[in-house]
């Protein structure tokens, strides 16, 4: 075989390979062209990197899962609580009943052995029917313990030395009752008497804030332990009872900041507010954000406080609570509890505790009917509304927290006492007893 011929059968046979290359190569383009196109299920074979922004289905499934079993799990023990709380208020309620010679209580416990508080000059009598010359006079702001309840007529006792204790029978129109002694479920927490939580615009207000602005603590010998006083008048008080009631059976309570406030007190802090207002621009662009005023979040004169119809509270879920013992008588006593979320801290004097769209008169029942809630309110501020109002006290329209009792007011008339020994009294109470 010549040269020539050996150099044409190689490259014929080199075409041959290529030729026979090419071909694979196109067939396999076309094969995989066409699979993309139509989305077939190999498509899946083809690698490339995770696109991060896609999440991993599965996992996401399994975290609802989880949030789902969690809010389950929090229903059911709601669920259950609501039901322990009812078992302890009827057992309670039939116990003390019992005890009351089948009298039942308008409160928690029985009102004998109670702390009460005259709000004015009171004459004490020697029998029930008030009628006659009194036997003595108790001056504003005297304390005295409950021994009996008949109709709107108190058996009292008052403190002191044996020789010097007075007995006898008075009208309790213009009294107080001391809360913590007739409705021990409720929260109390009376802030103003340990470290004030007052401020502005989150600004603190200088000799107030944290400060402890009157002494409303000492130990019960009703209920065995050191706790707050707090003070309204006896017709507001049962219409508080009725709200924690309402709290209750839903598996809340309320949570009492302020009752009845000293009028020094009152003074103190609008004194204080206003300063801060003169020489801080934004502590007063919060508080006069129209349509609203420095009247609206601190009385430069007369608060409901003093006259014993108004209540600061919040609100709170109960998270555990226990039956105990007040003397032979029973009352549930909350151990455990998480207060609810509002708009604001509890006494934050600013727009921003504003419970209205706008102002109405505080003096009027219904006025406030006829406005809409502020945007601003929460789900639980709404609640702890609706608990008070459906009892007969009436929102102010510029705090979240706090509630009146307009009938308490008109029944009391100008029967009250503003002077600084009413605030020294009552600071310095009898003990309430052991019933």
């Amino acid at each position: 075989m010549n040269e020539n011929k050996i150099v044409t059968i190689f490259l014929a046979t080199v075409a041959t390979i290529v030729v026979v290359f090419f071909g694979v190569v196109a067939f396999f383009s076309i094969s995989t062209g066409s699979s993309s196109a139509k989305g077939d299920d190999n498509t899946h074979y083809i690698l490339k990197a995770p696109d991060p922004s896609v999440k991993d289905e599965p996992g996401k499934d399994q975290g609802q899962q989880g949030d789902k079993e969690n809010q389950n799990k929090e229903e059911e023990d709601k669920v259950s609580t609501i039901a322990s709380l009812k078992e302890m208020l009827k057992e309670t309620e039939e116990h003390n009943f019992k005890y009351s010679n089948g009298e039942q209580s308008t409160f928690e416990v029985p009102i004998n052995g109670a702390m009460g508080f005259t709000s004015c000059r009171v004459n004490i009598y020697g029998d029930a029917s008030l009628s006659g010359t009194p036997i003595h006079t108790l001056e504003a702001g005297q304390s005295f313990v409950i021994k009996s309840e008949k109709n709107t007529v108190w058996q009292i006792e008052t403190g002191g030395p044996a020789d010097k204790v007075k007995r006898g029978y008075i009208s309790n129109k213009n009294c107080f009752i001391n809360l913590p002694d007739v409705i021990p479920s409720i929260i109390y927490n009376i802030t103003n008497s340990s470290s004030s939580l007052f401020v502005s615009s989150n600004k603190q207000i200088d000799g107030v804030t944290g400060k402890q602005l009157f002494d409303y603590y000492l130990y019960s010998a009703r209920y065995g332990k050191q706790q707050y006083i707090a003070p309204v008048l006896y017709t507001m008080a049962h219409k508080i009872c009725k709200a924690q009631r309402l709290a209750l059976a839903e598996g809340n309570t309320l949570v009492i900041y302020e009752a009845f406030r000293p009028y020094e007190t009152q003074q103190l802090v609008s004194k204080k507010l206003l300063e801060l207002c003169e020489k801080d621009s934004e502590v007063r662009k919060g508080i006069e954000k129209s349509p609203w005023s420095l009247s609206w979040f601190i009385s430069t004169s007369v608060s409901n406080h003093q006259i014993g119809c108004a209540i600061d509270v919040s609100l709170a879920t109960v998270n555990k609570a226990e039956v105990k013992p007040c003397g032979i008588a029973k009352y549930v006593e909350v151990t455990s509890y998480t207060e609810h979320i509002m708009q604001t801290q509890m006494h934050e004097l600013s727009a921003k505790a504003v419970s209205l769209k706008y102002p109405v008169s505080s003096k009027s029942k219904t006025a406030w009917k006829s406005v809409a809630v502020h945007e601003s309110m929460t789900e639980s501020a709404i609640k702890l509304r609706d608990y008070c109002t459906g009892v007969g006290m009436s929102p102010l329209a510029s705090e979240w927290w706090h509630f009146n009792d307009l009938d308490a007011r008109e029944e009391i008339g100008g029967n009250y006492r503003l002077d600084y020994n009413f605030g020294i009294n009552i600071m310095k109470p009898v003990e309430s007893t052991v019933v």
